[in-house]
């Protein structure tokens, strides 16, 4: 985990905001993210796949979001 990602991940709590910037000419067309924190920092208690493949296992830390983009709206585990 990175040193960052963990303190921001520890400090989000349930209806925290965050944007994050996206490199140009990235996959998915955006400039940025925009997600609201509905669950805070805690473990994986079952292994699960994202929409975008990247597998989670039991006990991996995480926060859980919803994330707006240019293209609709899609839930987001986040992972640091």
């Amino acid at each position: 985990m990175c040193d960052l990602g963990d303190e921001l991940a520890i400090a989000l709590e349930i209806g925290d905001n965050l944007t994050i910037n996206i490199k140009e000419g990235n996959d998915e067309g955006v400039s940025f993210w925009l997600i609201l924190c509905i669950e805070p920092l805690h473990k994986v208690t079952k292994a699960f796949t994202d929409n975008w493949g990247t597998s989670f296992e039991e006990g991996d830390d995480v926060v859980g979001g919803i994330m707006t983009k240019n293209a609709g709206i899609v839930i987001l585990p986040m992972f640091c």
